[in-house]
């Protein structure tokens, strides 16, 4: 393993599937609207959408509201190459079968991330038999390697248990970014902190909260000032242009918010 935290080299952040989930701030949905239209002594009305900006805004002044607010500060210090950002296929695939992740921004607010090369996960996917998550939990359950077997015990992943399936997944993540040399995994999940902590399990890399990292970064010099500096600009600057975006559905949202404007829908 190479962890990579030595003085001027950049941390390697492994990202789990709750703050990547906690990353799609806002999401675009279309809402009925109707548009009557007039001529000679007829109207038609017609059924239209309109395409809005959906917050994902998780409970004021909660844990996950505070650590929400440091994603974006991770994702521009990769952005400017401060850190390096990594998400494996196993992180992948228990994304895309959760609900509300279809942000316009991109994965992780379109940050450059890391597919890290990870041979222990290698084997079949799909095929017409059963779904990609379905594979993914039958090789994993089936996996005897001492180490992740120890990892499962971490995080109480015991058949029959009430949240098998995503402890299971936690004690991969856990095991990829290990061997892949991270320097943190960045969780937003508050219960596999305890249970790993718990379990006195050594394990290499720092499994911190985003309020965490940003502290430990910060202290460690990996953040410059030039870097605050930007990031607060980069916050001033789309919150003058709120919606602001380059996504066909940001376009649609814009051009529905133009007609509102307009009062070109039906009351």
């Amino acid at each position: 393993m190479n962890h990579s935290t030595a003085p001027g080299a950049h941390p390697r952040i492994y990202l789990d599937t709750s703050v990547m989930k906690l990353a799609a701030a806002r999401i675009v949905r279309g809402f009925a609207r109707t548009k009557t239209f007039h001529h000679d002594a007829r109207s038609v009305a017609l059924p239209l959408v309109q395409f809005r900006n959906v917050p994902r805004i998780p409970k004021e002044g909660s844990a996950q509201a505070e650590d929400a607010a440091r994603l974006r500060w991770v994702a521009h210090l990769a952005v400017r190459g401060r850190v390096e950002l990594l998400w494996h296929l196993e992180g992948w695939v228990e994304f895309i079968g959760l609900p509300r992740i279809d942000s316009p921004d991109g994965h992780f607010f379109g940050a450059p991330l890391t597919w890290v090369e990870w041979s222990r996960g290698t084997r079949m996917l799909a095929d017409g038999g059963c779904s990609m998550r379905e594979h993914q939990l039958r090789f994993w359950e089936g996996c005897s390697v001492s180490r992740f077997l120890d990892l499962r015990r971490a995080t109480g992943a015991l058949p029959g248990s009430k949240s098998f399936r995503n402890q299971l997944i936690d004690a991969v993540h856990l095991w990829c970014a290990e061997e892949v040399g991270a320097d943190y995994v960045m969780t937003c999940d508050y219960d596999l902190q305890r249970r790993l902590a718990r379990s006195r399990l050594l394990y290499p890399p720092k499994v911190v909260t985003p309020r965490e990292l940003q502290r430990q970064l910060r202290s460690a010099g990996h953040c410059r000032w030039t870097d605050e500096l930007a990031y607060v600009w980069d916050r001033v600057r789309s919150q003058l242009r709120p919606g602001k975006g380059s996504s066909p559905y940001d376009d649609l949202v814009r051009l529905g918010n133009l007609l509102e404007q307009h009062a070109y829908y039906d009351e």
